[in-house]
């Protein structure tokens, strides 16, 4: 097993920074990791007033579908090239970007 951890949230691999430096890829976003609770609410911080809520994992639900959160914002936004999604919602006024760096990034 490799190295181990701890954030505020629980034991996350230490491999998955290596990886992200390494490759310049870095581990998706996990709610349950980023201690996002299922059925919460996240709040969309592009034009128009949309919501989406925290299905488990890396899905969420929007309208009756299930969506993960970059294909939701790429719709949203109206574009065919992929995107960023946690660079455009937030948790309890936090923007997913800095919960996601705070998870995944060293101290």
């Amino acid at each position: 097993m490799g190295l181990i951890r701890e954030t505020r949230v629980g034991r996350i691999p230490v491999h998955n920074r290596m990886v992200c430096e390494r490759k310049k890829q870095c581990p998706n976003a996990d709610f349950s990791e980023m201690g996002i609770p299922v059925g919460s609410r996240l709040e969309y911080t592009g034009e128009g007033d949309h919501f989406c809520t925290v299905l488990g994992g890396r899905h969420v639900q929007f309208g009756d579908e299930r969506w993960m959160i970059s294909p939701l914002t790429q719709k949203l936004l109206g574009l065919e090239r992929p995107v960023r999604g946690i660079d455009y919602w937030q948790f309890d006024g936090r923007d997913l970007k800095d919960i996601y760096e705070e998870t995944y990034e060293s101290d």
